[in-house]
């Protein structure tokens, strides 16, 4: 019963931001919003696993080159449709 009261205001909070998020992209973006939920869906538990077995500084390293990759492939496509 106390853990059902201190997760009930971050549960809320959880609830009014995604009716929130779907009331303000409306139904338009529907496919959208169901990759998100089918995405997360399916990668939350992958990471779960992989954040128990990986240590520390290889879960680090394998992010920040993840966005590092991600920054350059957004930065070609901008200036080359310059």
């Amino acid at each position: 019963m106390i853990f059902w009261r201190q997760t009930q205001p971050k549960q809320m909070f959880l609830l009014l931001s995604a009716l929130t998020f779907f009331l303000i992209l409306g139904t338009s973006h529907i496919q959208t919003i169901a990759g998100l939920i089918i995405g997360g869906l399916l990668a939350a538990p992958l990471a779960a696993k992989l954040a128990g077995r990986l240590k520390t500084k290889t879960m680090l390293i394998s992010v920040g080159t993840l966005v590092i990759i991600s920054s350059i492939r957004t930065l070609w496509k901008t200036l080359s449709a310059i």
